[in-house]
């Protein structure tokens, strides 16, 4: 029986419509195949600065002495005092029997930025998650951490801001020899004075050792401001306050090599426009194909 002229053209019609849909789908996946595989990127940053502050109390064991501080008499009030130089950190509310503790940790980003540049490309990235990494340095509940300014370790609840004022120094000051020469509880007023935004609540449970594994704190990314920050690959800083009156919380300065505070920061990429456009034209030609082989069967039919 020979081969019509209609059925010559059905079948060229599909070769041809074949022809176009792997020409066009093919490349783009070709094309897309590097850039899903490396979808998402993250990278780890230590902690370049930190420092405790506290108010101090009549219950607190460290007086200012008037031979470092230019006071009348000794003085409980440690508000102006320094203390960068600590081996940990620390979260107490203002109810707390020796005093209210907040702490700061200051991270540099250039490194991880230019990582996430290296592999997408500057401006092809967003950031899709942020972590802090921390651990703690005494986690019994109930129990007095060896040096006696802190506050009797208890489960509770703490927040975290970010802070787009990094200009604050670290200092030198410790427990047992407060300085002057870095950021206290009295300057963070001016800290806050600047642009900030609450990176969430989160609950402290004490581990019951004092060797545990690492906690890690999801950050909010609701705030462009913040993002933005981390996006540049300069400096950003977290301030760390007590949510509750019943927390009473340590962990690990940067003192405490091989166990210190870090940023775990994930990247993805964002496709340029030329990626997306040809990605569409494959789908759009594989449609049409996909569109006339069903016109021809039913026409067939």
């Amino acid at each position: 029986m020979p081969i019509t002229r209609p059925v010559l053209d059905l079948v060229s019609s599909s070769i041809a419509f074949r022809i176009i849909r792997f020409a066009f789908v093919i490349p783009a996946l070709c094309f897309l195949a590097p850039i899903l595989a490396s979808a998402a990127t993250t990278s780890t940053s230590k902690a370049d600065a930190d420092a405790f502050v506290c108010t101090g109390s009549e219950n607190n064991p460290v007086v200012i002495s008037t031979s470092i501080f230019t006071t009348a008499t000794d003085s409980h009030d440690l508000t102006s005092c320094n203390f960068g130089g600590a081996g940990t950190l620390a979260i107490s509310s203002a109810s707390s029997t020796k005093g209210e503790f907040q702490s700061l940790l200051r991270f540099n980003l250039a490194s991880t930025v230019a990582s996430f540049n290296s592999t997408y490309g500057v401006g092809n990235w967003t950031i899709s998650s942020a972590q802090l990494k921390l651990r703690s340095n005494y986690g019994i509940s109930g129990s007095q951490p060896n040096n006696a300014i802190f506050n009797t370790i208890s489960g509770g609840k703490f927040g975290i801001t970010w802070l787009s004022n990094d200009s604050w120094d670290e200092g030198t000051g410790n427990p047992s020899n407060p300085t002057s020469d870095g950021v206290t509880y009295d300057s963070l007023a001016s800290l806050e004075s600047s642009n900030t935004a609450s990176l969430g609540l989160y609950t402290y449970t004490p581990p019951g050792s004092n060797t545990a594994d690492y906690f890690y704190y999801n950050l909010s990314l609701s705030s462009d401001s913040f993002v933005s920050d981390l996006m540049t690959g300069s400096e950003v800083s977290f301030l760390f306050y007590a949510a509750d009156d019943n927390i009473a919380m340590l962990f690990n300065s940067i003192t405490k090599q091989g166990y210190e505070p870090y940023i775990v920061i994930t990247a993805d990429i964002v496709p340029e426009p030329s990626t997306l456009a040809l990605l569409l034209l494959g789908a759009a030609a594989s449609g049409l194909f996909f569109a006339r082989q069903k016109s021809h069967g039913l026409s067939a039919a």
